[in-house]
């Protein structure tokens, strides 16, 4: 009798849109010219390990994804094994031209890995990796990243994309061999709601046991009239969408917060800072239960298809359809040249639809009013 040919460790790569991995943790972080010799960087590793085994404990089916980068000592890739020593599926991402250089750098792992491959991005797409990265957090939903360390393709995926990074602060050695060690590019958004940085001190709760950092805030829950999923706006991070048809006029949901005074103005954080009247203003940006605070700017007039009705003595904004809207619509309202012109300046990147999207979304509105007549 012929032997048993055994079973592969790499599973046949799938396109990414037939990912069907529901409990999905990411894993980025520096891929090269980590020093896990170093006391520090040992903590950290081991910190983000015993996070991945919290979550283990709770979530059984918990899969762990990357994208694709090779196995090396000197990367966060290191932890993948220990990842799976936890009992946890490990998913890769790449492109298919990348698919056979993949299995030949981790075919001598051993490892079990199902993996997709996701298509080229368009050429006008600045960043490969960050395209890939942002793709296959897409294709897993997932809710939460940990980082341990990450480049400038790292901070790209945590600007265009909706999820939550947990950033374990290591430093990797200089490029050259001289100069400063490098730190995570993803400490220019440390003051981010959706990033959480675990210092070397914070990883070891300053005793013998590592703390498991809290989990990401996460989005209100959905209710009969809107829910909050990922934008359709490139890089806006998560919208707010209609669950159900509204009418021109019908109230959609409300806009609360802190309620403040004219003090408000020295906010240094105003980014859901509202004015409702003359020395009324309410700040949304810690109130994480409040669906209006995920309404985006997509800056086109053309779509907007909400309005905010401010009620100064009630201390709320009522959020009104200006426009005929669908279910699965995302909602756009106008946030004012004041606070574009005030972005603008800081140099803040914003997101619009394709002008594509902008005429299928005119042609609808256009057939709507048609059918009225």
């Amino acid at each position: 009798m012929a032997a048993m040919e055994a079973p592969a460790m790499i599973a046949p790569f799938k396109p990414a849109a037939e990912c069907d991995d529901r409990d999905v943790i990411h894993l980025k972080g520096f891929a090269a010219r980590l020093d896990f010799a170093d006391a520090a960087t040992a903590r950290q590793a081991d910190a983000l390990i015993d996070a991945v085994a919290a979550h283990k404990r709770s979530r059984p089916s918990l899969c762990v994804a990357w994208d694709g980068d090779a196995p090396a000592d000197e990367s966060f890739t290191r932890l993948l094994r220990r990842c799976a020593s936890l009992g946890c599926g490990l998913i890769a991402f790449c492109y298919a031209a990348d698919e056979a250089a993949f299995r030949k750098a981790w075919g001598p792992e051993n490892l079990a890995i199902r993996g997709y491959v996701v298509e080229e991005p368009p050429d006008d797409v600045a960043c490969r990796w960050a395209f890939l990265g942002v793709s296959a957090l897409r294709a897993t939903r997932a809710t939460e990243c940990l980082c341990l360390g990450g480049g400038p393709v790292a901070l790209r995926e945590f600007e265009a994309s909706a999820a939550a990074f947990v950033l374990y602060e290591v430093s990797r050695r200089p490029r050259d061999g001289a100069g400063a060690p490098e730190r995570s590019a993803l400490l220019a958004r440390a003051s981010h709601e959706r990033l959480r940085v675990v210092s070397t001190s914070e990883a070891t709760g300053g005793g013998d046991e590592p703390a498991t950092p809290p989990p990401p805030r996460p989005p209100p829950p959905p209710n009969a009239d809107v829910v909050v999923q990922t934008s359709r706006l490139p890089g806006a991070g998560l919208g707010l969408f209609a669950v159900r048809a509204f009418a021109v006029g019908e109230l959609v949901c409300e806009y609360t917060g802190t309620v403040l005074d004219s003090a408000a103005r020295s906010l240094e954080d105003k980014s859901y800072l509202m004015r409702l009247g003359a020395g009324v203003f309410v700040d949304a940006r810690t109130h994480y239960e409040v669906h209006a605070r995920y309404i985006n700017d997509c800056r086109d007039k053309r779509v907007h298809n909400v309005s905010f009705d401010k009620r100064p003595s009630e201390r709320r904004a009522l959020v009104v359809a200006s426009r005929p809207i669908a279910a699965g619509d995302e909602l756009y309202a106008s946030y004012g040249p004041l606070y574009w012109l005030g972005a603008d300046m800081r140099g803040e990147p914003s997101a619009r639809l394709p002008e594509s999207a902008v005429e299928a979304l005119m042609a609808r509105e256009r057939e709507y009013w048609d059918g009225e007549r």
